[in-house]
């Protein structure tokens, strides 16, 4: 290589080789610092989407595990107070056993039916107070059911049923539904409130139905393969109103153990309602034989309905269960995913750090020694 005054090609090439060991030394000291392969989107901005991502899912999940819990909690709760109905229960069958035998005379039966109407009220004192954040567990809930619809909503147009959240649609309520085949796009307006929700829908396979969930508005939508979603159904067009049911209904309870809105990402769950009206035994009395008579017989039946009930609680108990335990290992391997894709390798970036402070050691020197090269030409001019 040719020495030369006016260049110092050797220092050059040593410089540049200590300024790229020098950024890998930094990239390292961040990655270990940090915990992070990918600090910024310049690392890997693709890993970093879907780490992003991923980290969102992981957030939805952890609140669905919270979720998990509180249904576990609330069942608990109703299944305690259906075991201290029950409990009562067969004290008031004792009751209503003594009552039928000739043994005690009517004015007896008058202090056992005594003891006999303060545990009916006892029972259903209890019912109406187990609650979970305020919300009545065992007091049941008032059915709404649709009322009517105008001609492009029924089963014929593919409409197969409806269903609604008895804590979000009141009596009388009526609804607009609009339909654009352009964007597959149904909307469902509740005209007494003015709320609003939207869903991207289709014409599901002959012999299948599609389920859609409103869930701003509480309408759940089912439609057929009767459905054409090629047609628009035009705002204001096409309505469908509701009317509360006079008979209470079971307490259904949605809990969101996923990441969408899809019906696979909720558990519903029906708590029965539990008084003694509800159980048949509300007009009940042991003040003669005879009353005792009908009285034994409903509680035996009472009791029965209390037992499935309890059966349902127990089977809802084992599915949150399974739940659960479901949303744990799947958060579990989003966030192990996550983590090896934004996550630091500390041993590996330990040794490439190692490496590359040698490199900037030898860079250092090596341009040293580069740049005392050009003085050889000095002794030539002595």
């Amino acid at each position: 290589m040719t020495i030369s005054i006016t260049s110092n090609f050797s220092a050059t090439l040593a410089r540049q080789n200590l300024n790229a060991a020098n950024n890998e030394v930094q990239t390292s000291v961040s990655r270990v610092s940090s915990g992070l392969r990918v600090f910024s989107a310049k690392e890997d901005a693709s890993s970093l989407a879907i780490a992003t991502n991923l980290r969102v899912d992981v957030a939805a999940f952890r609140a669905a595990q919270i979720n998990v819990t509180q249904a576990t909690s609330m069942l608990q709760i109703a299944d305690g107070a259906m075991g201290e109905i029950s409990t009562i229960l067969e004290r008031m069958n004792f009751l209503s056993a003594t009552a039928q035998s000739d043994q005690v005379s009517d004015v007896e039966r008058g202090f056992i039916n005594t003891e006999y109407q303060q545990l009916l009220s006892e029972l259903t004192r209890i019912g109406e107070t187990a609650t979970f954040n305020d919300t009545p567990l065992l007091g049941g809930a008032t059915r709404i059911d649709l009322n009517a619809t105008t001609a492009g909503l029924t089963a014929a147009q593919g409409f197969a049923a409806f269903t609604f959240d008895q804590n979000k649609v009141s009596d009388l309520d009526t609804f607009e539904v609009a339909f654009d085949a352009a964007t597959n796009l149904m909307t469902v307006t509740n005209t007494v409130t003015g709320i609003t929700d939207s869903r991207l829908v289709a014409t599901p396979a002959a012999g299948f139905v599609n389920e859609y969930n409103f869930d701003d508005i509480g309408v759940t939508l089912t439609l057929s393969s009767s459905f054409d979603d090629t047609v628009n159904i035009a705002p204001a067009t096409e309505t469908f109103d509701v009317l509360a049911n006079a008979v209470s209904g079971p307490l259904n309870v949605t809990f969101q153990i996923g990441v969408g809105t899809a019906a696979s990402d909720r558990i519903t769950l029906s708590l029965p309602e539990v008084n003694a009206t509800a159980l048949g035994i509300g007009t009940t009395d042991v003040s003669t034989k005879n009353n005792a008579d009908v009285a034994s017989a409903a509680i035996v039946a009472a009791m029965d309905q209390l037992n499935l009930a309890r059966a349902d609680i127990g089977a809802y108990q084992s599915r949150v269960q399974f739940a659960a335990n479901n949303v744990a290992v799947i958060m579990e391997n989003t966030e192990a995913s996550r983590s090896t894709l934004i996550d630091t390798d500390v041993p590996a970036e330990i040794t490439n750090l190692t490496s590359n402070q040698v490199l900037v050691e030898a860079g250092v020197a090596m341009v040293a020694q580069a740049n005392q090269r050009p003085q050889v030409l000095l002794r030539l001019l002595q």
